[in-house]
């Protein structure tokens, strides 16, 4: 036991060094040397001569490079903090938002592999065809096109190859620099790494199971089953498992796309409408909502229906959380400030000792 902890001690030292490396790579020498100084925990700070000082970059723009090259782990990071528009400022989460489609795909035999032993089946005796070329390749799943035997098209999300084991051993790594981070710099303390940290480590390994996303799929579906707006993609349980989940293909264009929508002679606000009603019905009517609504994920459909996709992540409310935001839009549609900030009291969003109701 104490080699083996041993082992891990020395990758998770030489993965801190690779870290460092790259930051300076990326023009981030002076923080790099106050973050790790010369010989610490073994660590040894490179010269920062060795790579080409790129400061002609902006720090939001150097910091999504090093996120991208530091791998998936730190890719799925950067793109919970594009999420946190209440922590970073705006010109950090214009260029985090990037991160979303810029993963390389698996390649498709690794994919292949994984399929046929999930099943136990070879591939084509599953899938009339299959696209070795994926649609979409995120940081820890990539989805195929593909049709089944029964000609129906359906989207294949798989879970990347050695992932989970990959993203244990950067969780760890992460706390570590979160500590630093909160340590060294004001700015640090002030977002609060180890608890973003934290909320990491809590939601990526819910990601890492496709039958728990077909299950979230599944109790969307059922509230929205008589929705002529909303559409959730039927799950193909026969071909669903731990690490492959096939679903029913939702075609069309993402909700960022307001030229093509117009193009199509959809109304862009119409759409807008549609987001807004569904998901306050999730708010205030099912206590479940999805939590990762960004443009990849929400899809217009060419009848003007809008597909939501990606339910890796999803939020849960209590009965008093959702009636504290119904109070809160009911507030607003009339103009009733104090119901607001009750609500936002009641929420633990303000301190009611700090209010001056006159």
């Amino acid at each position: 036991m104490k080699f083996v902890n041993g082992m891990r001690h020395v990758r998770g030292i030489r993965r801190l060094g690779h870290i460092s490396r790259i930051m300076v790579k990326h023009g981030l020498g002076d923080f790099t040397d106050r973050l790790f100084k010369q010989g610490s925990s073994g660590i040894t700070t490179p010269d920062n001569t060795a790579y080409p000082l790129k400061s002609g970059f902006p720090s939001p723009v150097r910091i999504r490079k090093v996120l991208e090259e530091l791998g998936p782990s730190f890719v799925k990071l950067g793109q919970l903090m594009s999420t946190r528009a209440d922590i970073f400022p705006p010109e950090y989460i214009q260029e985090l938002v990037k991160l979303q489609d810029s993963v390389p795909p698996v390649a498709f035999e690794e994919i292949r592999k994984v399929i046929e032993d999930e099943f136990g089946q070879n591939l084509n005796d599953i899938f009339k065809s299959f696209n070795p070329e994926s649609m979409a390749a995120a940081s820890v799943a990539q989805v195929h096109m593909a049709e089944l035997r029964t000609g129906e098209k359906v989207a294949v999300k798989i879970i990347r190859p050695g992932i989970g084991k990959k993203i244990r051993q950067d969780i760890g790594l992460m706390l570590t620099l979160a500590e630093k981070l909160e340590r060294k710099f004001d700015v640090g303390r002030k977002i609060g790494f180890i608890n973003l940290a934290r909320e990491f480590e809590r939601t990526i390994f819910k990601e890492l199971d496709m039958l728990t996303e077909a299950g979230h799929m599944e109790r969307f579906s059922g509230y929205f089953k008589d929705s002529h707006e909303l559409v959730i993609p039927k799950v193909h349980w026969a071909y669903t498992s731990k690490s492959v989940l096939v679903m029913e293909h939702i075609d069309g264009i993402k909700i960022d796309q307001v030229k093509a929508m117009q193009e199509l002679g959809i109304d862009p606000r119409e759409i807008a409408m549609i987001g807004l009603r569904n998901f306050s019905r999730q708010l205030m009517e099912f206590g479940l909502f999805h939590a990762d609504p960004h443009p990849g994920n929400t899809i217009v459909m060419y009848d003007g229906r809008v597909g939501l996709v990606d339910f890796g992540i999803t939020g849960y409310l209590d009965e008093e959380s959702m009636m504290q935001i119904a109070n809160i839009f009911l507030g607003y549609a009339e103009h009733d400030y104090v119901m607001i900030v009750e609500a936002f009291a009641g929420a633990g969003l303000i301190d009611p000792e700090h209010i001056d109701m006159d």
